[in-house]
């Protein structure tokens, strides 16, 4: 309305249509919410309105009529805009969800259990198969499995995941299943297939791969008991038999802070043979989980070489403790020439398998240890912290006691009991005082550590992404060792984890965002 004499015909302006007001229009009253309701009601677009003209509340209007004069425009008179979103399709949410892996941040707790269960059941029985067309087969139910945990909502219709990488036709059938009827009919069928869970079962074993499992199951044997009593079991090393006697234990689940408690005895010895020798405990705790199957420390010293002969003094100091129940010592089998694709003793490698010295088997954890944890709680904020940043100036001191001695075998490198079977105290848990637990003891030159961390970490296939992408990407070969650039023939060193993603041209993901 022209505002050049005191005639407020307020209610007769908004009632005119859009194009019947004139240039000397110069303020706007409206009752409306927004700016953007009152163009639509005028049908005007903003660019056709005069850039002197303001859109007021009533409220200045009353108080011009109050004063009998124009009054000024303060911040309580005018009418916000209001910024409707237009609404986004589901295609519009994902259609920026990177190909690679290891380019999203996939959390441990996601949106689409529902699915990614079953997706992961049938890629466990494609594993199970134990051939090219299997492994094909399981991992495109792994990488649609990945696809799914880093989604930010939950997936209620397949019109969803049209756009999505990864996401086969056979996937989106059993997505479509889920969605109609609350499961998966194929994984259902699979989780009950008699087959399926004897291999389940017999793969939870201790040194039992799906090969020697499916032998058994073709033998007729079905359970663990069975295994416990047939006496020509074909197949059966010292290993599995050791397996078999501790399985009630190795089955149960790892804690968070029975881990911890395990990497205190550990740095604790350490300590005693030199207080700069480092340890992080890495694998699922790291990416924040608050139990596992087993427990992986990576050991390294600061001074490169150093870090030669240490698990040797370790696993001696442990044995004597009577700490060590059963295990398999392994040599760094490492040098330059690995990236480069050139043989090692004869036997060509291939440049992504880990060549570090390592000690691989089982350790005696106080029982008093894990009563502790349930009774006191897993995830006080300090603790949690520690482990999922796995600090390398831990120094810790243990209180376990040591209680039965051990033996080490100096023709194969291997702990073991001389009689697990033999012993009572070995044929149940309840007598003991003790848990056996799954350890692996990693050693790494400094040089070699962070590029080692960001490996052992995990998990499995946010790995393999790493390595899928450095290699069709950048053209480098990437390890747990090193990052090997293939074009100008050297290695690109890294001083942090934030340094091997920098060198990878990624962005840093926390290890609790690595869960694909």
């Amino acid at each position: 309305m022209p505002l050049e004499t005191h005639d407020f015909r307020a209610t007769e302006f908004c009632n005119m249509p859009g194009d019947d007001y004139c240039d000397k229009v110069t303020h706007v009253v409206s009752a409306c919410d927004s700016r953007d309701q009152v163009l639509q009601f005028l049908n005007v677009e903003v660019e056709s309105l005069s850039k002197n003209v303001i859109i007021v509340t009533t409220e200045w209007l009353s108080e011009c009529l109050k004063s009998g004069k124009i009054v000024p425009v303060e911040k309580q008179h005018y009418i916000p805009w209001t910024v409707i979103p237009a609404k986004t399709t589901v295609n519009e949410r994902t259609e920026n969800i990177p190909i690679y892996e290891c380019q999203r941040e996939t959390p441990l707790q996601h949106h689409n259990e529902h699915i990614t269960h079953a997706l992961e059941i049938l890629a466990k029985e494609a594993d199970f198969r134990n051939d090219d067309i299997n492994y094909s087969r399981a991992l495109a139910f792994r990488r649609a499995a990945c696809v799914f945990k880093c989604l930010p909502s939950r997936v209620e219709g397949v019109q969803e995941i049209q756009s999505l990488h990864n996401i086969g036709s056979h996937v989106k059938r059993i997505v479509e299943d889920i969605l109609d009827n609350g499961y998966s009919s194929e994984a259902e069928k699979t989780e009950n297939n008699d087959w399926f869970k004897t291999m389940m079962t017999f793969t939870g074993v201790f040194g039992v791969g799906p090969a020697i499992a499916d032998k058994w199951y073709r033998l007729g044997l079905r359970t663990i008991e069975d295994l416990k009593i047939e006496q020509t079991l074909p197949n059966k090393d010292e290993r599995i038999s050791t397996g078999l006697t501790f399985h009630d234990d190795l089955t149960l689940p790892v804690l968070r802070s029975e881990a911890e408690a395990l990497a205190d005895l550990i740095r604790c010895e350490l300590d005693t043979i030199d207080p700069q020798y480092q340890l992080v405990v890495t694998g699922g705790f790291r990416r924040g989980k608050d139990c596992g199957h087993d427990v992986d420390i990576l050991l390294t010293h600061p001074v490169e070489g150093k870090e030669k002969g240490i698990l040797e003094d370790l696993l001696h100091r442990l044995d004597r403790q009577g700490r060590l129940i059963y295990g398999k010592r392994e040599q760094s089998t490492w040098n330059d020439g690995v990236l480069q694709g050139e043989n090692i003793k004869g036997q060509y490698l291939k440049s992504t398998l880990d060549h570090f010295e390592k000690w691989i088997g089982i350790m005696k954890l106080d029982k008093k240890c894990r009563q502790c944890c349930l009774n006191y709680g897993l995830n006080s904020n300090e603790k949690q912290q520690e482990l999922l940043h796995s600090s390398l100036d831990m120094k810790k001191v243990s209180h376990l006691r040591p209680d039965t001695m051990s033996h080490m075998d100096p023709k194969n490198n291997s702990t073991k009991r001389k009689c697990p079977s033999s012993s009572s105290e070995d044929r149940g848990t309840n007598d003991r005082t003790w848990y056996a637990r799954r350890v692996d003891l990693i050693v790494t030159p400094t040089s070699q550590f962070y590029y080692a961390l960001v490996g052992w970490t995990g998990s499995k296939h946010f790995n393999r992404s790493l390595r899928l992408y450095a290699q069709k990407e950048l053209h480098m070969k990437l390890t747990s060792h090193a990052l090997y650039d293939t074009t100008k023939k050297h290695l690109i060193p890294a001083n942090s984890e934030q340094e091997v993603f920098k060198n990878l041209h990624l962005r840093y993901l926390e290890p609790v965002e690595r869960n694909c």
